[in-house]
Parts: C-alpha cells; structure tokens; sequence
C-alpha cells in the first residue's frame, strides 16, 4: 500500500440491495492488502447490522476455507490469490 492508505468508500443504498456483500469484500481485501483489522472503520445504523456483517465475513471464510469454489469466487472478486487449508 502506499504511504496515503486505502482509498475511502462510502456505500449507501437500499435493504436488499447488496451492501453486506459489497462491504464484506472491502474488509476482508482490505485484511489481506496487509490492513490491521483495528485500523478498518465500517459504520452500520443497528447493532442487529453489525453483527450481519460480522457473520457475513465469517460465513465467507468458512466458505472460502471448505469449498474450492467458493475460494476461487472470493479470490476473483478479490483480486488476490487466497491459498486453502
């Protein structure tokens, strides 16, 4: 990365419309672009949407961890090459 850090982004849309999904990518590029995890602000309006978003990157780890596909669908969204267990 380069001395000025990830670029800012702001998603806004409507329920349903696949924030979750959009910003859970973000995050886990960003993890593996080297960004501690303590340095990644994501703001939701509810305590019940944060916690979806925690489960959703979970989900897409486990995911990613057991299923060759899944892992190859994250690697191109990514980007990045994300190796199996």
């Amino acid at each position: 990365m380069s001395g000025r850090g990830p670029r800012r982004e702001l998603i806004t849309a409507s329920a349903g419309s696949g924030k979750t999904f959009q910003l859970t990518d973000r995050y886990l590029g960003l993890l593996q672009a080297g960004e501690k995890p303590e340095s990644i602000v994501a703001l939701t309006f509810s305590r019940k949407a944060a916690g979806e978003f925690f489960d959703a990157i979970l989900q897409k780890l486990e995911e990613a961890a057991s299923d060759d596909k899944a892992r190859g669908q994250l690697n191109t969204r990514l980007e990045v090459s994300v190796s199996g267990g």
